[in-house]
């Protein structure tokens, strides 16, 4: 496998685009209808292992700034000796419509490289979050990822998340990016306050791409 088709499976598996700068999602491709607390901030890194020896490391940080959350995030993709570098910016903005119902809105850039003149496109996203039982919550993304250079394409996806334990939840996922589609099963750990550990499997359901598995780890304060 060449370097530029590992990194275009790392980028479908991982839902590159807006999962670059991804803030409530952490490395999940749906995200939620819901944002940080005002004066509340995250970071959060994590590290996928792709097709043959490729591999993807991220970090980004957000925080809650008035009526909006901003988030930036930085992902390096390295196969063979050889690596990209991503970057990009977040604002997502969410309301909640009533108890356990929430809409929002997310905007999400992303630069390939280290310059503005590297710009790749962004990804526009409508979010919709229902709490369906006290520990079972759903999450509908649809939207649109607009290249910079290149055919545009449908971006979105339905994600389940049951909360099993306190402390444990479980999450299930199907989505759309690339005109493909894949499907990621993951386990979310939060051992204290404002921390959260996660492992996933991302498996393609179109084409002959190979799955990744993610670690995440995840800290919120204030």
């Amino acid at each position: 496998m060449t370097l530029q088709q590992s990194i275009q499976s790392i980028f479908f598996l991982l839902m590159a685009w807006p999962a670059v700068v991804r803030a409530a999602g952490g490395h999940h491709a749906v995200d939620d209808a819901a944002m940080l607390e005002v004066g509340s901030c995250k970071t959060e890194a994590w590290s996928a292992a792709g097709p043959a020896a490729a591999r993807s490391v991220r970090a980004g940080a957000g925080c809650r700034v008035g009526a909006v959350e901003l988030s930036l995030g930085t992902e390096r993709l390295r196969d063979d000796g050889a690596s990209v570098h991503a970057w990009g910016v977040q604002v997502k903005w969410a309301h909640e419509l009533q108890p356990g119902l929430a809409v929002g809105l997310s905007l999400a850039p992303i630069w390939q490289g280290r310059s503005a003149q590297d710009y790749q496109g962004s990804v526009a996203m409508g979010l919709l979050s229902w709490e369906a039982a006290p520990d079972l919550r759903l999450h509908l993304n649809l939207g649109r990822q607009v290249r910079h250079r290149g055919q545009d394409a449908s971006a979105g996806g339905l994600s389940l998340d049951w909360r099993i334990l306190a402390d444990l939840q479980a999450m299930v996922e199907r989505y759309r990016v690339d005109n493909s589609h894949a499907a990621r099963a993951g386990l979310r750990w939060t051992p204290a306050k404002g921390w959260a550990l996660d492992a996933s499997r991302a498996q393609p359901t179109s084409g002959r791409r190979e799955p990744t598995w993610t670690l995440a780890v995840t800290r919120e304060f204030d």
